[in-house]
């Protein structure tokens, strides 16, 4: 328990060294904190196939899921119930929704998701199964028949819904990405650790939050920028100062660029064997799963590699030492 309590406050320590640095998301209050990305082309995904992605760390779960919106573009009424949308609630419930003139939704188990930490949540529809994944990891599908996304006529909102307040979510937002087309597993676990480069085949809207000064005064930095440059949201609500409903240096993605030294772990996602180009001696090493538990640990040779064939498919983390942490993912 002390060792697992010394990484933890390790793990806490290295999130508050980028503190002070410029801001890598986007924390949103739950109470009146939304971004309004208008209408435009770019959001009016419809037909067969869609892809939603967003890295987001929870702070409070609301009591339905309907409540907890990351990703909304919903039109209600009867018979045009169009739109779709990825949302959190009911202790830790993903929800992914589309509507074609009803609505169309998967969920997964409750107590998926944890509070206060981080997840690259995705969800797909390919023209015959919905899928909600975490980390890169399906967690479930469901086959649905003749389902038709319908062109929703609300704005795309982030953190809410277009029609007022009450579905606010109370979370700090990293990356949101919107596609045309149906991701798969693999790629969606590839590229779910780390920012995506530039182009890509499908991509609608790419928003990577590294905007203003962590936790300062950001009262100038009221629009979220989209990186393929179409579609710019509006801030509305935020109080754009302090460490809450502000941009803040909390991000999952830091890690994963974060080296402290020389060395190089390879390959990455892996499957069997990691391998470090650099280490010139022998060293203790951890392995802790992204909420903070201590997977493996042991003694890397530098002549060698750590075996990881058996962990589950997931994100990690590896700490050699004391200066060395990155990001890897199990395949």
């Amino acid at each position: 328990m002390k060792q697992l309590s010394a990484i933890c406050v390790f793990i806490f320590l290295f999130f508050q060294s980028t503190s002070a640095q410029n801001g890598s998301a986007l924390h949103f209050d739950g109470t009146n904190d939304e971004v309004n990305c208008g209408n435009g082309t770019e959001v009016q995904v419809s037909g067969t196939t869609i892809t939603l992605e967003a890295v987001v760390k929870i702070h409070a779960f609301e009591t339905n899921v309907w409540e907890g919106n990351i990703i909304n573009k919903e039109q209600g009424g009867p018979g045009t119930d169009y739109g779709y949308m990825l949302r959190v609630g009911a202790n830790g419930t993903v929800n992914f929704n589309l509507g074609s003139g009803s609505w169309n939704e998967v969920n997964t188990p409750a107590n998926t998701l944890s509070l206060d930490t981080w997840y690259h949540l995705a969800a797909t529809f390919d023209g015959t199964d919905m899928k909600i994944f975490v980390d890169g990891v399906e967690i479930v599908s469901q086959s649905v028949n003749g389902l038709f996304i319908g062109n929703s006529s609300s704005n795309l909102v982030i953190g809410n819904w277009a029609n007022g307040t009450g579905r606010n979510i109370n979370a700090t937002i990293d990356e949101i990405r919107i596609w045309d087309i149906a991701r798969t597993e693999t790629e969606l676990l590839n590229s779910s650790a780390s920012s995506l480069e530039l182009p890509q085949t499908g991509l609608r809207v790419y928003y990577k939050f590294n905007q203003g000064m962590a936790n300062e005064d950001n009262a100038a930095e009221n629009t979220l920028t989209d990186e393929l440059g179409a579609v710019t949201g509006d801030l509305l609500n935020f109080a754009l100062s302090g460490t809450e409903s502000n941009w803040v240096g909390d991000s999952a993605l830091s890690l994963t660029e974060a080296t402290l030294n020389s060395i190089l772990m390879y390959p990455n996602p892996v499957n069997e064997t990691l391998f470090l180009q650099g280490l010139t001696e022998n060293d203790t090493y951890e392995i802790i799963s992204i909420d903070g538990k201590l997977i493996l640990e042991g003694t890397i040779k530098f002549d060698s590699g750590i075996t990881v064939k058996h962990l589950n498919k997931g994100i990690y983390l590896l700490k050699i030492g004391d200066a060395f942490v990155q990001r890897f993912i199990k395949s």
